[in-house]
This record gives structure tokens, sequence and C-alpha cells, in this order.
């Protein structure tokens, strides 16, 4: 009886000590992706598809979800490859909006931060 007492508090305490642990909840991170050019101060739309390739674990995360210039994010923390390729338009000095295909890229950026990570691409225009 005496065992068996003894064996069930020793269970116990390693049910309490186990349910201890810290939870790893920050391995993911928030990144904001912003779309910049020479040629424009103010970008007012962005069409196009973001792309993050984890450099660690290859994993790959795919976004068309631009609010304006920039897109929002949630990632693995980590390095990673960004690119980003479509249609921007902005408006001239006389008024009229322009549109341009890009394309812009990152061969490393770091995502380490757990509130915000802000990387900024200079497009290249293509037209």
């Amino acid at each position: 009886m005496k065992v068996i007492s003894s064996a069930a508090l020793m269970a116990a305490i390693m049910c309490m000590l186990t349910a201890c642990h810290k939870e790893e909840d920050d391995i993911f991170a928030f990144a904001t992706l912003a779309i910049t050019t020479d040629v424009a101060e103010n970008i007012e739309r962005v069409q196009a598809q973001a792309v993050f390739t984890n450099i660690n674990s290859r994993k790959v995360t795919t976004t068309a979800d631009f609010n304006g210039n920039a897109v929002n994010v949630e990632l693995l923390r980590g390095p990673y490859l960004i690119s980003a390729e479509g249609v921007l338009s902005y408006h001239d000095n006389s008024g009229n909006v322009v549109m341009h295909q890009f394309r812009a890229q990152t061969d490393y950026a770091e995502i380490m931060d757990k509130s915000q990570n802000l990387i900024t691409l200079k497009a290249i225009l293509l037209d």
C-alpha cells in the first residue's frame, strides 16, 4: 500500500511540474512589406504577389493582399528571401494616373521581432 501511494504521489508531482513549463508561442512574427520607388513618393495602389521564402526551412508563404503599397503577413521568425511582382499605380505631377509593371526582391531580410518588422523593397519598373 505504501508503494502504491508513493507512486501515485510521484505521478502527481510529475504532472504538476510538466504543466508548469512556459508555452513557446513567440515563434511567429508580424511583418509589413512596403513597396517604394524613386519615381513616385506616394504609391496609391499595388496589385502584386509577394513571396516570402524562409531561408532555413524553405517554407514559402504567398500573399496578394496589398493595402495601398503595403501588405501585412504573419510568418515564422527567421531569415527570408522576399520577392514581389505586379503592377503599381500613382498620380504624376499633372494629376494623371500612371501604372507600371514592377519587380522587387531582397535576398536576405531578418524577421525576428515578435511585434512588427518593416521590410521596404524598392521597385524596379519594367516598362
